[in-house]
């Protein structure tokens, strides 16, 4: 849910997982500002594709239904709120 609202804030994301964000950013600065505009109950949820192949009964349900129940087997906006709202710990990576 983070990637994808700083991803709408005009970062690159290059890869996330659920411990870190890895970007393309030269300063800091343009991430500190973005993450203050991200609200979490207005983040997008994005489902994955092979998510909805795995998905039970996938095949009787329509697609936006399948969407629907995946994303709300996916989200998790307190959780969202709650990262947003702490410390955060740039690191940045030399290139060779």
């Amino acid at each position: 849910m983070l990637a994808e609202g700083l991803t709408a804030a005009g970062l690159e994301i290059v890869a996330a997982d659920n411990f870190a964000l890895r970007l393309v950013e030269p300063e800091g600065k343009p991430v500190a500002k973005a993450l203050k505009t991200l609200d979490a109950a207005t983040l997008d949820v994005p489902v994955p594709p092979q998510a909805l192949d795995e998905l039970k009964f996938s095949e009787a349900l329509p697609q936006e239904v399948a969407e629907a129940v995946m994303r709300a087997r996916l989200e998790d906006r307190g959780s969202a709120g709650r990262a947003l709202g702490e410390e955060r710990v740039v690191v940045r990576a030399q290139e060779a």
